[in-house]
C-alpha cells in the first residue's frame, strides 16, 4: 500500500509535458460513385518540442472501404508527415446519406518516460455521400437579424441526394411572430434539380409593416410531390432599443456593494456610449446620491454588465426602491425595481465557542442518556 501512495504521490508532482498535434484538412466530403479508387492526402504536424510516434486509424461503418499502407510515422519537434489513404468504393452501398467517417491520429510518445507522459490525439471528419435510389432532397434555410423596415433575406439551398432528377421543387417559407400569428407566407419559383446536385434561391421578407420583436420561420420543400423534413428556424426584428434584463437585489448593510445591471441591446447595429444611472428611494424619497455606471458601447444583439457602486453605510435592513435609467444615442431605457439590504449575520468568537460548548453537552447528554438506559435493561 505504501509503495502504491509513493507512485500516486510521484505522479501528481511530475510536471507534465503536454503537446497538441494537428491534422488537416479538419474536413472532407466526397461523393459515392461505383467502384471509385482514388488517393487522398491528410498531413498530420507535431509542433511540440519533443519527438513522437504519430499512428493513424480509421473509424466508421464505411472505413472498410479505406486501405493505407504506413499507419505511424516518428516525427521530429515541429516536423510534418502526408500520411496517404486510398479510397475504393465497391458497385454500391445499401445504406444511402451522408455518412462519416473519423480519421484519428494519436501521439504516442517513446523513450526514457513512456507510458508516464500523456498522451494526444486528433480527430478529423471525412464524410461520403451516399446517394438514395429515386427521388431524395433535402433542404436548408439560413436567414439573418435585420432591424425594422429591412428586408429579411432567406438564403434557400435545395440539394437532391438522389439519383433521379426532380422536375418540381418548391419551397414554401410559414413567418410566425411571437404571437404565433401567421405573417407572410413565402414561395420560391418552381425549379427542377438533376440528380445529386442542388440549387440555391433567394427569397426576402419586408418589414415595413411589421412590429420589432422575435419571429419563427417553418420551411418546406415539395418535390414532385414529396415533402422534405421541415425546418424551423428564428429571426430578430430589432429596433433601437437597450432592454434591462437583470440587477443586484440583495446587498448587505453597512458596506459598499456592487450593484449589477444586465442589459441587452435589441438593434442590428453597434450602440454607443451607454451608461446607466440609479436613484434609491425610501417611501418615496429620494436617498443617497445619483449612482452612475461607466459609458460602454454594445454590439448588435449584444449583452453586458453595466457596474456602479452602492455605500449603505447607516441605512437600515429593509426593501428600497430603485429607479434604473439607460442612457444612449439620444434614448432612454427606465424600469423600477425593488432592492433589498439585509442585516450581515456575523461569527464572532463568542457566538463560535458558546455554540461548540451547546454542541459538546448535548453530546455529552445524549451519552449519559443512552448509558443509563442500558443500566435500567440490566437491573
Amino acid at each position: 500500500m505504501g509503495k502504491r501512495w509513493l507512485w500516486l504521490v510521484f505522479l501528481l508532482l511530475l510536471p507534465l509535458s503536454v503537446q497538441a498535434i494537428s491534422l488537416s484538412p479538419a474536413q472532407q466530403e466526397i461523393n459515392f460513385q461505383p467502384n471509385l479508387e482514388e488517393n487522398h492526402i491528410i498531413k498530420v504536424g507535431n509542433p511540440g518540442k519533443r519527438e513522437s510516434k504519430i499512428i493513424l486509424g480509421f473509424e466508421g461503418e464505411l472505413a472498410q472501404y479505406i486501405e493505407f499502407k504506413e499507419s505511424a510515422v516518428i516525427l521530429p519537434p515541429n516536423g510534418a508527415h502526408q500520411f496517404t489513404f486510398t479510397l475504393k468504393f465497391p458497385e454500391n452501398i445499401a445504406k444511402p446519406g451522408r455518412q462519416l467517417v473519423k480519421i484519428h491520429a494519436t501521439e504516442e510518445p517513446f523513450g526514457i518516460s513512456e507510458g508516464i507522459l500523456p498522451r494526444t490525439s486528433v480527430t478529423a471528419l471525412l464524410w461520403i455521400n451516399v446517394p438514395y435510389t429515386g427521388k431524395y432532397a433535402e433542404l436548408t434555410v439560413t436567414t439573418k437579424n435585420v432591424n425594422t423596415g429591412e428586408p429579411v433575406p432567406f438564403t434557400i439551398l435545395m440539394e437532391n441526394l438522389g439519383i433521379e432528377a426532380i422536375t418540381n421543387a418548391i419551397t414554401t417559407l410559414n413567418i410566425y411572430n411571437i404571437h404565433e400569428i401567421l405573417v407572410e407566407t413565402l414561395t420560391t419559383t418552381p425549379s427542377a434539380i438533376k440528380g445529386l446536385s442542388s440549387q440555391e434561391k433567394l427569397l426576402h421578407f419586408p418589414t415595413e409593416d411589421q412590429e420589432p420583436g422575435d419571429y419563427k420561420v417553418i420551411a418546406v420543400l415539395d418535390y414532385d410531390g414529396k415533402l422534405s423534413k421541415a425546418q424551423e428556424l428564428e429571426f430578430l426584428i430589432g429596433t433601437l432599443y437597450v432592454d434591462i434584463r437583470n440587477y443586484t437585489k440583495y446587498f448587505k448593510t453597512d458596506t459598499v456593494n456592487q450593484f449589477d445591471i444586465e442589459v441587452t441591446s435589441r438593434w442590428n447595429s453597434p450602440v454607443q456610449h451607454l451608461h446607466g444611472e440609479i436613484q434609491i428611494h425610501q417611501k418615496g424619497k429620494p436617498i443617497s446620491g445619483l449612482l452612475k455606471t461607466p459609458s460602454v458601447a454594445l454590439q448588435p444583439w449584444e449583452t453586458k454588465t453595466l457596474t456602479t457602486f452602492w455605500d449603505t453605510q447607516g441605512l437600515e435592513p429593509g426593501d428600497y426602491t430603485a429607479t434604473i435609467t439607460l442612457h444612449y444615442q439620444d434614448k432612454t431605457t427606465t424600469k423600477t425595481v425593488e432592492v433589498t439590504i439585509a442585516k450581515t449575520f456575523e461569527l464572532n468568537t463568542t457566538i463560535i465557542l458558546t455554540t461548540i460548548i451547546i454542541l459538546i453537552l448535548l453530546i455529552d447528554f445524549t451519552i449519559w442518556l443512552v448509558h443509563k438506559r442500558r443500566t435500567d435493561e440490566e437491573d
